[in-house]
């Protein structure tokens, strides 16, 4: 297959966005919270070792390893290692012992801090607020009117990947010519448009509206697609061969840290989405707070991070006007 040069074919677009003076608040605020505790497990990777290396890149996974456990992959084969196990590793190495109680206070409250089971504590909480700071940038109103006014501005075939199915189902409600799918997406009725746009279900033969199951949901998605009853197609970001549908033109990303750029890259060509004219990737700025500190936002850090070991020539932009 004859790969595609970016330069002559298609383009890649990074729209940087503006979060809301109130996301940023919330963005801030969790952020403090994750550096907090993070803080609190500093180098805490280092205690597992690994043959030469460490179970664990840094302090992040290790925190969130004390909830779910942890896939130890070796040359052969995966074992997972369950919470319960790193979590009483990590007791042990800071000192915890179940049959010594401490009875001064500063070692007393080093002994409840490091136990099993606040480590759990700690873990489940820690778990929420990245959930919610990721939240603020995956599931933004703010993309989705991106996303239309794009699609107001190019009506033409569309693939939008996303980050979560939160995001999915919110792209849905946004636009008669929206379709989504996506592999854990739940058995739903079929609404259909007349010539003046009156929503009507698909009946059954009771006449109730009829309940269609995924694998209709994706031909029907994708039979709208081909026949341009509808425009904009989304999915979460693994990548799907049955939806690079020939006509796409335009894919949008709405994430950051979404790889499947580069996975798609590996595929294009003269079979593989050979109409495409753009990839136009959505994420929020860096911005400043009330007393003159920059946060950084993982959104736009991340983009930066994957776009800078590849060599294609990306085009930033501020304003869907600049796109062509």
């Amino acid at each position: 297959m004859l790969l595609f040069d970016i330069q002559e074919n298609y383009k890649e677009y990074n729209l940087v966005l503006q979060l809301t003076t109130e996301d940023k608040n919330r963005y801030e605020y969790y952020t403090s919270k994750i550096s907090s505790i993070i803080s609190a497990f500093k180098d805490s990777f280092k205690l597992f070792p690994v043959d030469n290396a460490f179970l664990f890149e840094n302090d992040f996974d290790v925190i969130r390893a004390c909830k779910y456990g942890v896939l130890f992959s070796q040359k052969n084969s995966s074992i997972h290692i369950p919470s319960e196990n790193i979590r009483t590793h990590l007791a042990t190495s800071k000192g915890w012992n179940p049959n010594v109680i401490p009875i001064d206070e500063f070692n007393l409250k080093r002994y409840t801090f490091w136990s099993p089971n606040h480590l759990l504590e700690i873990a489940e909480d820690f778990n929420y607020i990245v959930s919610s700071r990721n939240s603020i940038i995956s599931d933004s109103y703010l993309k989705i009117n991106a996303i239309l006014d794009i699609t107001n501005r190019f009506t033409v075939p569309t693939l939008c990947f996303n980050k979560t199915s939160i995001m999915v189902e919110a792209i849905n409600i946004a636009s008669e010519y929206f379709e989504i799918w996506y592999p854990s997406i739940t058995s739903s009725p079929i609404i259909e448009y007349s010539d003046d746009l009156i929503p009507n279900y698909i009946l059954d033969k009771k006449g109730e509206p009829k309940k269609f199951g995924k694998t209709s949901l994706k031909k029907i998605a994708i039979n709208k697609i081909l026949t341009n009853k509808s425009y904009l197609l989304a999915t979460l970001s693994h990548i799907d061969n049955e939806l690079l549908l020939p006509n796409i033109e335009q894919i949008i990303i709405t994430n950051g840290d979404l790889t499947v750029v580069s996975e798609l890259k590996k595929i294009i060509g003269n079979d593989v989405l050979p109409n495409l004219k753009r990839i136009i990737t959505l994420v929020f700025d860096n911005f400043t707070n009330s007393e003159g500190e920059l946060i950084n936002c993982k959104d736009i850090t991340s983009l930066e991070k994957l776009q800078k070991v590849n060599s294609a020539n990306y085009i930033w932009i501020n304003s869907i006007d600049e796109i062509q």
